[in-house]
């Protein structure tokens, strides 16, 4: 999982190619442009982000070099770079 993920899809139009999300090998994240700071952990096929945005965790589907999920709002995808 360690890299940095960039959002392509959102409900959100002005997050994309915008958000991006860094994760480190310790399990720690880093959203920017925000600097908000988390933890991740996988879980089989998912991976549960934990950080103050994410109310307090979500989880998104690992397929390949993208991750995503669905929520009340819409689709949100990120990319690895």
């Amino acid at each position: 999982m360690s890299g940095e993920y960039v959002c392509k899809k959102h409900f959100s139009e002005s997050m994309i190619d915008e958000l991006t999300i860094k994760f480190k090998e310790n399990g720690n994240i880093v959203l920017k442009p925000y600097n908000y700071k988390g933890t991740y952990e996988i879980k089989g096929d998912s991976v549960m982000l934990e950080a103050k945005i994410f109310n307090p965790c979500m989880a998104f589907k690992i397929d390949d070099n993208r991750i995503h999920t669905e929520c009340m709002l819409g689709s949100i995808e990120f990319v690895k770079k």
